[in-house]
Order: C-alpha cells, then sequence, then structure tokens
C-alpha cells in the first residue's frame, strides 16, 4: 500500500475523478483527470523538495565547513613545508661548515702530532741528562759524607761562640758594677779638680 492510496483525501479524489468522468464529456474527463495527476506531481514534488531541503542544506553547510578547514590544513602544510625546506637548506649551510671546520681540526690534529713527537724527542734527552744528574748527586752525597768532621767542627765553634756570648755578658755586668761603686768617690774628687 502506498502513501497516496493511505491517504483519504486522495481516494475520495479519486472518486470523484472517475465520477466526473462519466458524467462529463471525454475530453473534459482527461483534462480534469490530467490536472489532478499534475497536481499530485506537483504537491509529491515539493513535500521531497522540503525532505531534500532538509537533507542537502545542512549536508551542503558540512561541507562547506570542512572545505575551509581543509583549505587551513593544507594552507598551513604549505606554511610548515616552507619552513622546513629553510631549515633544511640552513642544515646543509652548516653542515658544509662543519665540514670545513672538520679539515681544520684534522690539520691542527696532524700538527698536535708532530708538536707530541718533538716533545716526545725531548723527553728521552731529559731522560738522559736525568741520568747525568743521579750521577752527581752520587758524587756530590760522597762528598757531602766527607763534610760531616766540617760540620762538627762548625758544632764545636758554635758552642764556643755561645759561651763567649756569655763570658762577654758577665764581663758587662761585673764593669757596670765596677762604674757604680766607682762613680761616687770619683764625683767628688771630680768637684775639687778645676777642669
Amino acid at each position: 500500500m502506498t502513501e497516496q492510496s493511505a491517504d483519504p483525501t486522495w481516494q475520495h479524489e479519486q472518486r470523484r475523478a472517475a465520477s466526473d468522468t462519466l458524467t462529463q464529456p471525454k475530453h473534459y474527463a482527461s483534462n480534469v483527470y490530467g490536472e489532478q495527476h499534475l497536481e499530485r506531481l506537483a504537491t509529491s514534488f515539493e513535500v521531497s523538495a522540503r525532505r531534500w531541503e532538509l537533507i542537502v542544506y545542512p549536508a551542503l553547510f558540512a561541507f562547506i565547513v570542512l572545505a575551509c578547514y581543509f583549505f587551513y590544513l593544507i594552507y598551513n602544510l604549505t606554511h610548515d613545508v616552507a619552513r622546513l625546506s629553510v631549515n633544511v637548506s640552513q642544515l646543509t649551510a652548516s653542515i658544509d661548515s662543519m665540514a670545513g671546520n672538520l679539515n681544520d681540526i684534522t690539520i691542527n690534529m696532524q700538527g698536535v702530532r708532530e708538536t707530541m713527537m718533538e716533545v716526545n724527542g725531548t723527553m728521552v734527552g731529559v731522560a738522559g741528562h736525568m741520568a747525568t744528574v743521579s750521577e752527581n748527586m752520587d758524587g756530590i752525597s760522597d762528598k757531602m759524607d766527607a763534610l760531616t768532621p766540617m760540620k762538627n767542627s762548625i758544632i764545636a765553634m758554635d758552642q764556643s761562640t755561645r759561651m763567649m756570648a756569655a763570658s762577654m755578658e758577665r764581663m758587662g755586668y761585673n764593669i757596670g758594677s765596677m762604674n757604680q761603686n766607682f762613680g761616687r768617690p770619683m764625683s767628688m774628687l771630680n768637684s775639687f779638680i778645676p777642669w
């Protein structure tokens, strides 16, 4: 059963059209019947158009929103790719510069190697001189052992000098006492002497 056959208005119109065709002349009945078909076609088309409007307009709006969003994404993607290409070119320039610096480092390392070879040769010479110095120190050590009696004499001289200093100190004390002892009587004699 179709939607139109369930509609009571449509059934009523069908009956009326059938009765009209029986009472009306043949050409008039076909016109009315054709108009009714056109009218139903127009009505069904309007209903169908309303249904399509409910589907198409939101879908069209969603399509426009998605198209704008995809345009934004593609724009950002191209912008990011442009920045990436700039960064890659800078990276390439940096790698080229680093390659030049590595060549300089290689040259400098060769210079360091040559300098270390010279230092190694110098250290061999220093080792030979240190052996000579060690031999000389052994000779000096033997001579220092011969200086032991001289050291003992210097110690004895130091003790004698201390004893002389103590004797001189006592002598100075005695002279001071004597000066005090002679000073009073001499001061009386000084008063009698005219000069």
